[in-house]
C-alpha cells in the first residue's frame, strides 16, 4: 500500500473536518432553502422544490456517513493505538 492510501490520523482528522462542514453548509441550504420557498413559494416551478430538497437531504445523508466512517477509523486507530502501547509495556 502506498503512503497516499493510508488512512493517515491526520487524513482521517482532514475528512471529518470536511465532513463536519459539508454537514453544515448543508443543513443551513435547507433551512435557507425551506424559508425561501414558504415566502415566495410561486417562485418555484412545479416539482422544482421537491427535487432540490431531496438532492439537499441526500447532501446531508452523505455528509453524515462520512463523519461516521471518520468517527469510526479514527476510534479505531485508538483503540489499536492503545493496545500496542500495552504490548511495548
Amino acid at each position: 500500500m502506498t503512503n497516499n492510501n493510508k488512512l493517515t490520523r491526520e487524513r482521517v482528522e482532514a475528512a471529518k473536518e470536511h465532513a463536519e462542514k459539508g454537514a453544515q453548509y448543508y443543513n443551513g441550504a435547507l433551512n435557507d432553502y425551506k424559508n425561501k420557498f414558504k415566502k415566495e413559494p410561486e417562485m418555484f416551478l412545479e416539482g422544482e422544490y421537491d427535487a432540490t430538497f431531496d438532492y439537499i437531504e441526500n447532501r446531508i445523508e452523505y455528509y453524515d456517513t462520512y463523519l461516521a466512517l471518520a468517527n469510526a477509523e479514527l476510534e479505531r486507530q485508538s483503540v489499536t493505538d492503545e493496545g500496542v502501547a500495552e504490548e511495548s509495556e
